[in-house]
């Protein structure tokens, strides 16, 4: 699932960025050197580096337990388990965990098992299967492959009933994506989309007649020998499971209504039974196909790469084709998952043969386990072939560019990032700003680059290697975006405009009439500020564990009736909506309705 906050989009990922420069720190202070060239093999090396790494990243995050496997086409190579399942119970490599949006990749490899043979088309109108779920524009349908690349126009997620303990069944998707208005025209932008995974899922019902988990179990899961996996909707699942942790603390377990994009429950013995299967060209164990290789291939192959809106992502059927680059291996397939209590990630080298296997038991390990991933792989294609890595190449910065003050003044001004506005001043040859909390430089650079630099302990001015910030314009609108992720991340210029009249006529106090442990709307104070329509909010989440938190979300209205947060992948619960109920206005968000508390207007 997302590792975002669920009414501001505002990454929870964020405040580990200390995390990964201890990480990076601990790579060069410290860690285990080579006695002599590693024979083919030998996974000696490997163990010593991942005994001395792994534990220390885990204290770092106040992470109580992890689990790595390594595999290539025929077998494990290398598993560990390190910490705990709960108090005082160490782990072990079988221990079971919930994996999130590491479950998409499951879900979306029946459904392109199903292409390969005939049932699904790729390119076809989801409707072909769902007719009447989701809406349909002249032109640009929503196709099998628009949702499995999150490409849908769908809204991230229907936060109402999502995480609940005995969720509706997933036929309710249907109802929830109908009555949803679209954030963007299908095949135009990439919008993550839980909803998008939910709605794959119900295709597969419909197609095989059965629940999704039980379709799932006998097409994909028995085949691959994944025996201690299933889908899970529940907050009881069938089975041990480890006990999920935030911040060090347990958490009790969850269901989930969407469980095609988030509800596997797996080990990692299991996770690496399904790389096999990709790194064995789509084989079963027994080494029968389960899929051409050729409908494989397409999986890896990147998806709408020229839409402008995309600045220059690269995905291919929900695996991510950038944002780890192993020594000596390469870029890697990959995805992650975050789901309650949990985070997890696998990643695939299809050339050189190697799967790696992640799973955390804390929801805050997301750099962990994207770093222990990377190391474990470089350390495994050593220990298979005997070839120690490359060196790594020496960290440059690029030197300063003087920019005229015209041009440093054009780029000043407000931006909307995750929903919240930030404020881009000229000074001297820099940009300067305050993002996430964090007071932030932009020095140009080469060709249209700025690199970014931040303080560090209030004292050191450091860059950030290898990330960079460029701007640009797409069909009128101004965009900032921030390269060298995993994915670009877009924020966008604020401009002055009108504003409907039918908004203006909505602005006033709110208060959310239906909150339940996944969101509590305590306030809503819709509001012009500046010039441009914006929502003030305090909520609440027992899910995601916090309590009273305030915010701001710049608003974009998208017609007379609906308007969505601007900046980035923002308000994960999708577009805010007018309506009326017994007579009196109300707004609507993601399946929650805010009820007008004053008669007054905030502007």
């Amino acid at each position: 699932m997302p590792d975002v906050h669920p009414v501001r989009g505002r990454p929870l990922g964020a405040r580990f960025l200390a995390l990964a420069a201890c990480l990076v720190l601990a790579a060069c202070a410290g860690m285990p050197e080579r006695a002599g060239p590693v024979a083919p093999g030998d996974t000696r090396f490997m163990t010593e580096t991942l005994d001395w790494l792994v534990p220390r990243a885990m204290a770092r995050a106040a992470v109580p337990g992890v689990v790595v496997a390594v595999t290539d086409e025929n077998g494990v190579l290398w598993s560990r388990a390190y910490g705990q399942g709960a108090a005082g119970q160490p782990l072990d490599t079988g221990a079971r965990f919930r994996v999130g949006s590491v479950s998409k990749l499951l879900t979306a490899t029946e459904i392109m098992r199903r292409v390969d043979r005939g049932d699904i088309g790729l390119d076809a109108p989801v409707s072909t299967v769902l007719p009447g779920v989701v809406r349909e524009e002249a032109g640009r349908p929503v196709t099998v492959r628009a949702l499995l690349a999150h490409h849908g126009g769908l809204s991230p997620n229907h936060l109402r009933g999502m995480f609940v303990a005995e969720p509706q069944p997933l036929a309710a998707v249907d109802a929830l994506v109908r009555g949803t208005p679209p954030l963007a025209p299908p095949q135009t932008r990439y919008i993550y989309s839980n909803l998008g995974y939910a709605v794959l899922g119900r295709m597969i019902e419909r197609a095989s007649g059965q629940p999704f988990a039980a379709a799932m179990d006998h097409a994909l899961l028995a085949p691959l020998g994944m025996t201690a996996s299933a889908f899970e909707r529940t907050a009881t699942a069938r089975g041990p499971v480890v006990t999920g942790h935030r911040r060090g603390e347990p958490v009790p377990p969850v269901g989930l209504r969407d469980d095609p994009a988030g509800g596997l429950v797996t080990d990692a013995a299991d996770l690496a039974r399904f790389l096999r299967f990709v790194l064995n060209g789509g084989r079963g164990p027994d080494g029968r196909p389960l899929m051409r290789p050729a409908t494989l291939d397409q999986m890896f192959q990147p998806q709408y790469a020229g839409l402008p809106l995309n600045f220059g992502r690269r995905l291919g059927l929900d695996w991510l084709l950038a944002g780890i680059d192993v020594p000596g291996v390469g870029p890697v397939a990959w995805h992650g998952g975050m789901t309650p209590g949990f985070h997890a990630l696998v990643a695939v080298s299809r050339p050189h043969k190697l799967g790696v296997v992640v799973l955390a038991n804390d929801e805050g390990a997301a750099e962990l386990v994207k770093t222990v991933a990377a190391k474990a792989l470089e350390l495994a294609r050593e220990a298979k072939t005997g070839i120690a890595p490359p060196p790594p190449p020496p960290v440059t910065e690029p030197a300063e560019q003087a920019l005229p003050p015209a041009v440093l003044a054009a780029l000043s001004g407000d931006y909307a990032i995750f929903g919240e506005r930030v404020t881009m001043t000229a000074a001297g040859n820099r940009l300067k700003t305050t993002a996430l909390g964090r007071a932030v430089d932009l020095i140009p650079v080469a060709g249209d680059r700025f690199a970014v630099h931040t303080a560090v302990l209030g004292l050191f001015d450091v860059a950030l290697p290898g990330t960079a910030v460029r701007f640009a314009t797409v069909d009128g609108r101004r965009y900032g975006v921030v390269e060298g992720r995993e994915a670009p991340l877009v924020f966008e210029r604020l401009e002055d405009g009108p504003i409907p009249d039918a908004w203006r006529g909505r602005l006033g106090t709110y208060t959310g009439s239906d909150g339940d442990d996944m969101l509590t709307i305590h306030r809503f104070d819709l509001t012009i500020d500046r010039g441009v329509l914006t929502a003030r909010v305090r909520s609440s989440s027992r899910t995601f564990g916090y309590d009273k938190g305030e915010g701001s979300v710049v608003l974009t209205p998208l017609s007379d009736d609906a308007a969505a947060a601007m900046g980035g992948d923002t308000l994960q619960g999708g577009p805010l909506v007018a309506g009326w109920q017994d007579g009196r206005p109300v707004l609507r968000f993601s399946g929650y309705t805010l009820v007008r508390t004053d008669g007054g207007r905030a502007e």
